[in-house]
């Protein structure tokens, strides 16, 4: 009981860990991406390679905690009001981190900013999008613990993928994140986009 209680109290702290890594390719970005890992940072280091495959691509890429999207979402839509944000727009997650990415793309289209790709790696408890991000790219495990295909919230008028991952990939929750082919589907994702 003293262990659980421990770690209770030492989760905020390393939730906190490792908050920030920015990612540029040294010329002049195609567009803004942030990344947010799960829980305490250390489930979802998949989304440091990821970051990595997306600056390389052109993109600056941010990778966050997951407990950092109200900031990001208002220095999102900040920037955009002041002309300063990189179209395209997009938000990546797994996990905890899914479930923030549909909260910063929603809070950022209450803001008057759509994300143009909002990304999600096995999303662990949101299940609905809301209004805000025009296109929605959501990888799903079918191992167990299966998860439930995202569905849209209320307002929603942009479009969802739902892409549940074969057992033959396998690809669980903890090692989805990690896949470079799915890495590869984001790039050409993102890369679909138009600029500006």
């Amino acid at each position: 009981m003293r262990r659980r209680a421990l770690f209770a109290l030492t989760l905020p702290a390393l939730s906190a860990c490792g908050t920030a890594r920015v990612m540029t390719s040294g010329g002049e970005a195609r567009g803004r991406v942030i990344l947010l890992r799960g829980l305490v940072n250390i489930f979802s280091t998949g989304m440091d390679a990821l970051g990595n495959r997306v600056s390389e691509a052109g993109y600056m890429a941010e990778v966050h905690n997951h407990t950092s999207w109200r900031t990001l979402a208002a220095r999102c839509v900040a920037d955009d009001r002041a002309g300063r944000l990189q179209r395209p727009f997009a938000v990546i997650g797994h996990s905890l981190g899914a479930d923030s990415a549909i909260s910063l793309a929603g809070a950022a289209g209450r803001g008057g900013l759509s994300a143009d790709l909002l990304v999600t790696f096995d999303a662990a408890w949101v299940g609905t999008v809301p209004r805000g991000p025009r296109h929605v790219l959501s990888f799903l495990t079918t191992l167990d613990p299966p998860t439930a295909p995202l569905r849209p919230g209320p307002g929603f008028d942009g479009r969802i993928e739902n892409v549940p991952l074969g057992p033959e990939l396998r690809l669980d929750h903890y090692t989805l994140d990690d896949s470079p082919v799915l890495h590869a589907r984001v790039v050409a994702a993102l890369n679909a986009l138009p600029l500006g």
